[in-house]
Parts: C-alpha cells; sequence; structure tokens
C-alpha cells in the first residue's frame, strides 16, 4: 500500500490523518522494535527520514539516526542514562498524557 508521511513540528500526518498522539502511545513504542525488524519498512523509514531531513532544519532521536539515517549529520548528540531512569522519564512522560502503563511495561 501506498503510504505518504507529512511532518510539520510536532505534528505527524498519515496519509491524511493527524496520528501525533497515537504514535507515542505505549501499545506503539512496544511494538517498533518487531516492526522494524522488517527489511522493506526499515528502508523506506530511512529514505523518508533522510527526504524530510534535506527538506527542513530538523532534530531526531532514536538509537541509529546519527549513524544510518544520517551518518554524515553537521552535528551529532550522545546521551546516555540508566535503563531504570529512562523508564521512569517515560512512565511520568506518560503519566502526563493521561495514558494508563506500568512501570514494568515501559522497561
Amino acid at each position: 500500500p501506498h503510504i505518504h508521511i507529512d511532518v510539520n513540528f510536532e505534528t505527524f500526518i498519515l496519509n491524511g490523518v493527524d496520528v501525533s498522539k497515537d504514535i507515542r502511545k505505549m501499545e506503539i513504542s512496544q511494538r517498533v522494535s518487531q516492526v522494524s525488524t522488517i527489511k522493506e519498512v526499515r528502508q523506506d523509514m530511512v529514505r523518508m527520514q533522510r527526504h524530510l531531513g534535506n527538506k527542513i532544519d530538523i532534530v531526531m532521536d532514536g538509537r541509529d539516526i546519527g549513524t544510518t539515517v544520517f551518518p554524515h549529520a553537521q552535528l551529532k548528540i550522545f546521551m546516555t542514562a540508566h535503563p531504570m531512569i529512562r523508564a521512569q522519564r517515560r512512565f511520568k512522560e506518560m503519566l502526563e498524557k493521561g495514558e494508563e502503563s506500568t512501570l514494568e511495561e515501559v522497561m
């Protein structure tokens, strides 16, 4: 199927539908690793991310943004935190958005 993604700051439009809030839900986060193992999905996502990054100034985060998507980026910032601290931050973020979850699910 044809997939069209538009991004404008914090707004993500997928085939004409605003999915900005949906893509940050725990049920989506839990499936990202599984879906990213599909070679064609990863190739298309890298292509789309590069297209977006070449079109506008953008800050992206993710495990392979600086190594795979933009290996020659002008600026790369690598941040590290203990997994428990990261899980607590994510849990707090989800609570503030009104999403129900447990700390164990976030970890």
